[in-house]
This record gives C-alpha cells, structure tokens and sequence, in this order.
C-alpha cells in the first residue's frame, strides 16, 4: 500500500483500531512501511493500539490491501 498521513486532530491519547482490514495495517511515524511500524490487526479484543501524540498528523498509516480502514477515538 502506500502510507497515508493522519488527519489534524489534537489530542493526546488515541485508541487506534483497524476495522475489518484484509491484512495488517502498520502505523507509527514518517518511515512507515508495509513490514515497519506498530501492527493493527483487526478489532477483536486485543488488536487495538494505545499512542500517545499531541496531533494524529503525526502518526502514518500503511495497508497492505487499498481500502482497508483505521478507526480511532481521542480519550484526552
């Protein structure tokens, strides 16, 4: 896939879900890749990501399949 920016949101706490993906979806910063980053699986109980930024702009996501999703909620 290609890495795709976050959106502009501030925040400081996100829980990060992949929703119904294909395959892997790898997140983490600007060197983010297919095989390098943190790993969302899917949304079973488990396979969510807790990070820790001040904006989701600077976090990258890359899929392997195009059309895979990431869902996220600001906790603060």
């Amino acid at each position: 896939g290609t890495r795709v920016q976050g959106p502009d949101v501030p925040g400081n706490t996100f829980v990060l879900a992949a929703v119904d993906p294909s395959d892997i979806i790898w997140v983490g910063d600007v060197t983010t890749s297919a095989t390098v980053g943190y790993p969302l699986r899917g949304t079973a109980p488990g396979n969510s990501l807790t990070i820790e930024v001040p904006n989701l702009s600077l976090l990258y996501f890359d899929a392997s399949a195009n059309g895979d999703k990431v869902a996220w909620i600001r906790i603060r």
